[in-house]
């Protein structure tokens, strides 16, 4: 995508008609996020924040605290926050921390308890995919995944008991504008 001309312009056009596409349907548009975070690569960012208007949605910024993230955080560290430099001098939004990437696929009410319990300083997004049931599409997408374990965690009282006593409201993206 950034040293073959022909692939970084297709890819130009594809996320160009992305947006428009979007923009179409009338919807509000609430964040951006690339499949696999692939937002951190230099050319698709870029095309991003060409095609994104400030005000007009969030960006997910994937940065999990390194006592969280792992060697693969560690080492994508430098490549977030030139991402979030970019963001901010193009004047877009973001999230401050994403918790749960690390985790994938495995938060259940537990792990979301123990989130809470050290929450970083601004703006936290929780990583999770939740899902009632499991079907045989999903178990095939997301193998190792406990979806309806991470549903239960979101619709757990414990957890909505302790965020009314950390005094958090969640939000979403929207909020961040």
């Amino acid at each position: 995508w950034f040293f073959h001309g022909p692939t970084r312009r297709a890819l130009k056009r594809e996320i160009a008609a992305q947006f428009a596409a979007f923009r179409a349907t009338g919807l509000t548009l609430d964040h951006v996020d690339v499949h696999n975070h692939m937002h951190l690569h230099p050319s698709v960012l870029s095309e991003i924040i060409a095609n994104l208007r400030p005000g007009e949605a969030a960006v997910r910024l994937p940065r999990e605290p390194l006592a969280l993230a792992g060697v693969a955080g560690v080492l994508l560290a430098p490549w977030i926050g030139l991402m979030a430099a970019r963001l901010a001098r193009a004047g877009l939004v973001h999230n401050d921390w994403l918790l749960g990437i690390r985790d994938s696929g495995r938060v259940d009410e537990a792990c979301l308890l123990g989130y809470l319990e050290r929450l970083p300083a601004g703006r936290v997004e929780i990583h999770l995919h939740p899902a009632v049931t499991r079907d045989a599409t999903v178990a095939a997408a997301m193998p190792g995944y406990f979806n309806e374990a991470e549903c239960a965690a979101l619709q757990s009282p414990a957890v909505a008991a302790r965020l009314r006593a950390l005094g958090i409201e969640p939000g979403g993206f929207m909020d961040l504008q």
